[in-house]
């Protein structure tokens, strides 16, 4: 007995190193595209939950094998895992029914119809279909963006300004009551003056605060500073209630009541609907009976059509669907969401073949339970943390969200069109400040022109009012040459030619016009007439200070001819006006404002005879 046991042990060892020495005999056979449980990486390798799972599986299945001391599972297995042939779903099906192909690799669901020819796995994952719809993708326009900031009636904005109003009367009140006695810009009669206070408070609240009615008192001040934090309050919650709203996401029409379904049921008969699957389709038809329903060849096909608005609504098994619509480039930014609940969930498994018996018949197949005995030990079992990792990187995908929101939208005609109005103010700038330089262009060229005779005199530096008063006392020393206490005009020109500044432009500032406004030859002509065209300056005294009066600003006082006018605060008369002669024709002399003005002989004299009083 002990040496039969003996040798039915050797026997057992010799076959298990024969089968671990020989190749599997499964036949494997995947499907080429059903993301995610197969399909063909960038790689060009062939990849999926179904495939990485399947490795688990035969790593599994060895280890189980090896413990039961199964020979003839030890011997199908091999060493190596079986090579995946890669072939349609269809095809695969197949495969598995005529017993051609051991396992079937394409995310089946376990389907009882198809149980009396092949077998299934135990079950892995679970799933079930799901409708699918394309959210609007809206267009914008800077008319419609105006259109949203001023839609529909906002009941938290018109209580915030209700709000305001009626605070601010109650506030105007306080306000007269306690201003009325000591502020005269607050009428003291009731009506007048609760308008005057309402103003006030208006102006505050909104923080525009013009300036025309102030508080005086103390309490009216203090009143004031508790209403300003509750006015800011009142408008910012009126800026908060519009702000909330113009941004608000808002779908009215197309297919916002598609969105927001809960189930096939809710469906309403005139919605086009399409599906890929031949249960999916007549589900739909029971729940929604009339309800009209397109038949396509895969999910690929389904979801374009979706996109494209041949459908309203997709109905597919929602793995594939939610895969294809994070990953395919086709569905990515097309605003397909999955909505409402998971119907007729089904288990996903491995498909089993039923090998064909010597009489014909049909049995279970060799593998079966080892490979049952796996599957349960890594979903449940000690390989479960296996089994996660592998789930986890390919089933748990974040649910689709949309891509282009109305306030995605929205931002993007903002940006557009605050383009297209920035442009548009430019414009206007633009041409608004062309026509102000045609109009004031005279202006402008007679600036240019002061300026750069300031600059050629030196005159454009900043200097204290000491460095001015030093300097207009030397230059009128420097000018008076005759020592006479006067400058006049043919002082004053050779004194300028000597700097270098021509004649013609001192004959425009000497003759009062401020700058060469009649040409060159204008200027020419009073040049060659400044012998009879001097204007004395007078060196005046004031509070012990010296002051040179000179290239004032004329300013008439309605005679076209200037006969009367002001001066620098003096007066300037024109000498021939009054019939009195100076000795230079058409002269002109500065006196002290109110006085009457002197000829150049009478000035002359009576700074000689002060001189003479003061030496004696």
């Amino acid at each position: 007995m002990l040496r039969q046991q003996a040798r039915a042990a050797l026997l057992l060892v010799a076959c298990v190193t024969c089968a671990d020495a020989a190749a599997s005999t499964l036949k494997v056979s995947s499907c080429d595209a059903f993301w995610p449980f197969v399909g063909v990486g960038a790689d060009s390798q062939l990849t999926g939950f179904d495939v990485q799972f399947w490795g688990l599986v035969y790593a599994e299945m060895k280890s189980v094998a090896q413990s039961a001391s199964d020979a003839t599972a030890l011997a199908m297995l091999g060493d190596k895992a079986p090579d995946i042939q890669v072939t349609t779903k269809d095809a695969v099906l197949k495969g598995v029914q005529d017993g051609s192909v051991d396992v079937g690799l394409c995310g089946f669901q376990i389907d009882p119809a198809q149980h009396a020819s092949l077998d299934y796995s135990s079950p892995v994952v679970f799933s079930g279909y799901k409708a699918i719809v394309a959210a609007d993708e809206p267009e914008l326009t800077g008319i419609e963006v105006l259109k949203g900031a001023m839609k529909g009636f906002n009941e938290s904005a018109v209580f915030s300004i209700l709000m305001l109003l009626i605070l601010s009367v109650v506030n105007a009140h306080l306000v007269w009551l306690l201003e009325r006695h000591d502020n005269v810009q607050v009428s003291k009669e009731y009506g007048w003056g609760v308008f005057d206070s309402w103003w006030l408070s208006v102006v505050t609240a909104l923080t525009v605060g013009y300036g025309d009615k102030v508080p005086v008192t103390f309490f009216g001040r203090l009143i004031i500073v508790v209403w300003m934090f509750v006015g800011t309050y009142c408008v910012g919650m009126f800026g908060a209630a519009v702000t909330s709203d113009f941004l608000s996401v808002t779908d009215s029409g197309g297919t916002g009541p598609l969105l927001s379904m809960k189930s096939i049921a809710d469906l309403d008969r005139a919605v086009t609907v399409g599906t890929a699957d031949a249960f999916a389709r007549q589900y739909v038809a029971d729940a929604v009976p009339g309800i009209k329903v397109t038949q396509f060849s895969d999910t690929g096909t389904l979801l374009a059509a979706l996109a494209e608005g041949m459908i309203q609504v997709a109905v597919d098994e929602q793995w594939h669907a939610r895969w294809l619509i994070e990953n395919d480039d086709r569905f990515k930014a097309r605003n397909l969401i999955p909505v409402g609940d998971v119907f007729a969930s089904k288990a996903h498994a491995l498909a089993i073949s039923r090998p064909v018996q010597a009489v014909g018949a049909r049995g279970a197949n060799p593998i079966l339970h080892t490979l049952n005995q796996a599957v349960t030990n890594l979903v449940f079992g000690s390989g479960r943390a296996r089994f996660e990792s592998v789930y986890n990187s390919w089933m748990l995908q974040y649910e689709p969200r949309i891509t282009t929101s109305y306030r995605d939208a929205l931002y993007k005609a903002l940006y557009k069109w605050n383009i297209i109005y920035g442009l548009g103010l430019l414009g206007f700038i633009i041409v608004w400040g062309a026509c102000v330089f045609i109009h004031y262009r005279k202006e402008i060229r007679e600036a240019r022109i002061r300026d750069s005779l300031l600059i050629a005199m030196g005159l454009h530096h900043k200097f204290t009012q000491q460095e001015l008063r030093d300097a207009a006392h030397k230059f009128f020393e420097e000018i008076d040459t005759d020592h006479s206490g006067t400058v006049d005009a043919d002082e004053l020109i050779t004194r300028l030619e000597s700097m270098g500044i021509i004649c013609a432009t001192c004959a425009c500032v000497f003759a009062n016009v401020g700058m060469c406004t009649r040409g060159y030859s204008r200027a020419k002509s009073i040049c060659m007439m400044k012998a009879s065209s001097k204007r004395p300056v007078e060196r005046r005294h004031a509070n012990n200070r010296s002051h040179l009066t000179f290239f004032g600003q004329r300013r008439h006082d309605g005679d076209r001819d200037g006969s009367r006018g002001h001066f620098r605060g003096q007066q300037w008369h024109r000498v021939d006006s009054e019939r009195k002669h100076t000795g230079h024709e058409n002269g002109w002399l500065l006196s002290p404002q109110g006085q009457r003005p002197q000829s150049r002989s009478k000035a002359v004299s009576n700074r000689h005879a002060q001189a003479h009083s003061g030496r004696e």
